[in-house]
């Protein structure tokens, strides 16, 4: 697992032992993380970045959830009688709201994310808004058309980034010590 410290103004790596950001000058370590509600200026945080693997299994998690509910669905609406349109359509829409609503909401994550103890937050670590992760979603589409490329990417990038997360300013963190939902 890849850890590192980064800027709060600005987002650039810090080297460890810096007092100052190499980009922007300010000083190291005088925000707290969005969601501790801490307000100690001297709170350092180190992230530690969710992998290719961590997140392949949160998604086999979320897979199977959807899977379920959206047979279930089908089969209510269609009578039994479905031709596969209406399980589609369902598994399309559903897979959507299941994300971006997850994501951006207090949890800040899919189920699958948070069995494995995982935070989706914006490059500043913050949590992200309803448009911000329906434009991750629609980011992981655009991966998946080219050949899975965009998720393996996740295993080559510095801060562990799918192609849906550089494309939406996302970032997938294990929730650090003192992690609390507001």
């Amino acid at each position: 697992m890849a850890t590192a410290a980064f800027c709060s103004g600005c987002g650039t790596a810090i080297a460890a032992g810096s007092q100052f950001c190499p980009s922007c000058g300010q000083r190291v370590g005088v925000a707290s993380p969005a969601w501790s509600g801490a307000t100690d200026v001297e709170i350092a945080t180190t992230y530690t970045y969710a992998g290719f693997w961590l997140r392949f299994v949160a998604f086999i998690i979320d897979a199977i959830i959807l899977s379920v509910v959206s047979a279930f669905i089908g089969a209510i609406i269609a009578g039994g009688d479905d031709s596969g349109t209406v399980s589609a359509m369902i598994n399309l829409f559903g897979d959507w709201l299941y994300r971006a609503l997850m994501e951006s909401s207090k949890f800040q994550g899919t189920v699958g994310k948070l069995v494995l103890g995982l935070v989706v937050t914006d490059n500043q670590y913050r949590p992200i808004s309803f448009g911000r992760a329906t434009g991750r979603y629609l980011g992981r589409i655009l991966s998946g058309i080219i050949l899975g490329i965009g998720f393996l990417m996740a295993a080559f990038t510095t801060r562990k980034q799918c192609l849906h997360d550089i494309v939406a300013g996302t970032l997938v963190v294990k929730k650090p010590s003192g992690y609390v939902r507001t």
